[in-house]
């Protein structure tokens, strides 16, 4: 009883002392405060352990001690300790109420607060709003409206390209490997990327990408006014090239403002950019058709060229010049590595090949929705409302199921239906020649792309999550370098589908018609789902599942020999402490 009495006074300085009312304070509550004695480490909130320095430089605002506190969610205040784990990890290692480990280090000394770029004490200390601060909304709405007019631009060509390049007598692969060579740029240049940041800085090649994607969008429009056939293959390539290193350029650095600006909400925020790119990439075919029934070819290559360019002023006075110090470099530029163990792990590679097949079709659909629907008498702007229509449903349902997933947590499943759900509207689209109805009339094929839309979504929406999950669990840290392992390795995949997808729909296309090309997509939508629940509902199942230690009861295990840091007493931060726990629990009133 007094070994347990003993270990009880040890933790008082992380226990949280409340008043009789609640209310007043709100769960999981980040607190920063500076503080002079270790006196205050009672005062009302428990104490994070880990220290920042202020900056010691020319340019150093801050001095002294500063230490994160937080006050614990209410199911935690009877635990019979709320002991923290190691000095970075600010969170509870046992009980795990705090999925997000709170910025230490953020000044890095010597830098002071201007020019980082981090967030400095006027801006912990700031307002928030629905977990974010003012700075943070501007600098988020500047990367969502990059990403937005960024894969608009990418996809802008979908509707007018193809009727183009008919004249300029390429064959529809061709047309389809233009589309592809964007992807495959994109895909090889990005690691690249993160590996010259350092050098060039996270701003300059932000605003260099924005800048170089406006204008090679310009450029492409142009491109019609070349009489040689010839020429104006290769200068296809060349300009959808040069815009591709541009999109590299400016979607790494996004990525690494991410984690700078949000190290608290990497994954939210990444989920929420992920739904401008799916809306840019949705919508631009519409703006593509409708823009060109009204100004012609080059119309909506200029309107979305000039307004990436137009809107790079306002990057440049929203977005701050962050120091690209050894961290964020290193969960950028060391990706690779991080994917090649992410491949090892099956779940992830299944959801892998989930991504690239959903990305495939739908990337198939830019070269060959548009001849077959102008086989059926449709207009330029009457095909872009067509997309148009698809990613309506999209955008809608997307945020439908990605609150879905959050709430039961099922995404495995949520996959497997997308995928079932994709292949009927595959061999609707197509029309199926065992369907009951052979004929190829419009309504068909709207019913067709409807299911695609709402199906797509379902089957992207949980797949980051999951891949998250499954990299955790199976050893890798929970932090922003996990983070950026993870996206890297969904940007590859889908980008792996992006890229394959308008080449193999064109060469299908071409040899054996679109009533072929969208049942043999639909073929590998249907295989991968069969995959997706064998592996899954049937392997997973089979393994043991690891135990997960109970909210109500953290700590009562007395077999385990915990370790427990005090903050107050250690000059890293924390000073280890050993103790058994009894079987017994002691828990304090509040």
């Amino acid at each position: 009883m007094d070994e347990e009495d003993g270990s009880a006074d040890d933790d008082e300085h992380i226990r949280t002392n409340r008043s009789n009312n609640d209310d007043d304070y709100d769960d999981n509550n980040f607190v920063s405060t500076s503080f002079a004695g270790p006196s205050e480490a009672t005062a009302g909130k428990a104490l994070i352990n880990g220290i920042r320095n202020g900056g010691a430089g020319g340019g150093g605002s801050g001095s002294g001690i500063e230490k994160f506190r937080i006050d614990y969610p209410k199911k935690f205040h009877n635990a019979r300790s709320m002991s923290l784990s190691m000095e970075r990890n600010a969170y509870c290692e046992l009980c795990r109420f705090s999925r997000s480990p709170v910025p230490f280090d953020l000044g890095g000394g010597g830098g002071g607060s201007g020019g980082s770029g981090e967030l400095d004490d006027r801006d912990k200390g700031a307002r928030r709003y629905f977990g974010f601060t003012i700075k943070q909304y501007m600098a988020l709405g500047s990367l969502a409206l990059v990403d937005f007019l960024g894969f608009c631009s990418m996809s802008v060509m979908a509707p007018t390209f193809p009727k183009e390049a008919e004249k300029k007598d390429m064959t529809v692969s061709e047309a389809g490997l233009v589309f592809s060579f964007f992807a495959l740029i994109m895909f090889l240049l990005s690691p690249a990327m993160g590996s010259i940041m350092p050098i060039f800085g996270t701003k300059c090649l932000f605003i260099s990408g924005v800048f170089i994607s406006g204008v090679c969008n310009m450029l492409f429009g142009l491109l019609p006014m070349i009489q040689d056939n010839f020429q104006f293959k290769v200068l296809c390539f060349i300009v959808r090239g040069l815009e591709a290193i541009g999109a590299s350029a400016f979607s790494t650095s996004s990525f690494v403002y991410v984690i700078q600006l949000f190290p608290e909400n990497v994954s939210s925020v990444l989920g929420i950019l992920e739904t401008f790119v799916g809306l840019g990439m949705s919508v631009g075919p519409a703006i593509g058709g409708l823009l060109s029934s009204v100004g012609g070819y080059a119309m909506p290559f200029f309107v979305v060229g000039l307004l990436m360019v137009a809107t790079v002023p306002l990057h440049i006075y929203l977005m701050p010049p962050i120091r690209d110090d050894v961290k964020a470099s290193q969960a950028v530029g060391s990706r690779s590595k991080g994917i090649i163990k992410l491949l090892i792990i099956p779940s992830a590679f299944v959801v892998g090949a989930v991504i690239t097949v959903t990305s495939n079709f739908w990337a198939s659909l830019d070269p060959t929705l548009e001849p077959h629907l102008r086989e059926m008498g449709l207009s330029t702007d009457e095909v872009g409302l067509v997309f148009l229509f698809c990613s309506i449903l999209y955008g809608v349902s997307s945020p439908f199921w990605g609150y879905i997933a959050d709430k039961y947590n099922n995404h495995w499943s949520m996959m497997a239906v997308g995928l079932f759900s994709s292949a009927i509207g595959l061999f609707i689209l197509a029309p199926f020649p065992w369907l009951p109805v052979n004929q190829d009339v419009l309504w068909l094929n709207l019913v067709g792309l409807g299911i695609l839309g709402v199906s797509a979504s379902l089957t992207m929406m949980p797949a980051f999550n999951f891949i998250l999950s499954s990299a955790i669990e199976n050893g890798f840290q929970e932090s922003v370098s996990t983070f950026g392992t993870v996206a890297g390795f969904w940007s590859s995949a889908y980008s792996l589908g992006d890229m394959t997808g308008p080449s193999l729909g064109g060469v299908l296309l071409q040899h054996f018609g679109f009533s072929i090309c969208m049942t043999t997509m639909g073929l590998f939508c249907l295989l991968v789902g069969i995959i997706t629940i064998g592996f899954f509902g049937l392997v997973k199942k089979k393994k043991k599942r690891p135990r997960v230690m109970s909210d109500k009861s953290p700590l009562n295990d007395p077999k385990i020999v915990h370790a427990r840091y005090n903050s107050l007493n250690d000059d890293r931060g924390g000073s280890m402490l050993i103790s058994n726990f009894s079987s017994k629990t002691e828990t304090t009133e509040v």
